[in-house]
């Protein structure tokens, strides 16, 4: 990890935390991902 940081982002220190997660991206897709189990259950009961 320590060289692909180094690679491509050669201005982060190494020797402190960094965050690279885009929490509101994660957040989106839990929503989405979310939003698409709840309609497929929904499709799931109209089946049985």
């Amino acid at each position: 990890m320590k060289q692909i940081v180094k690679k491509k982002h050669p201005d982060v220190d190494p020797t402190q935390d960094t965050e690279f997660t885009d929490w509101d991206e994660v957040a989106a897709f839990a929503d989405e991902f979310a939003t698409f189990v709840e309609e497929r259950l929904g499709e799931a009961d109209k089946v049985n």
